[in-house]
């Protein structure tokens, strides 16, 4: 599975994204802030229009 980490704090990022590559096998991509526009709701609300599974349903 592929997740999108977005954080601007370096050490919390590299922690966390540690935790997520060893632990779960997760491929992490990540952006520093969410300049591009997009909250995490128009995301998921995007990838879902395209069909894809976001893993939850509530958003």
């Amino acid at each position: 599975m592929r997740v999108l980490l977005v954080e601007d704090e370096i050490r919390l990022t590299e922690d966390v994204g540690h935790a997520l590559r060893e632990g779960t096998g997760f491929t992490v991509d990540h952006a520093e802030d969410g300049r591009m526009g997009l909250d995490g709701l128009t995301v998921l609300r995007r990838l879902r229009e395209r069909g894809n599974s976001t893993g939850g349903e509530s958003a």
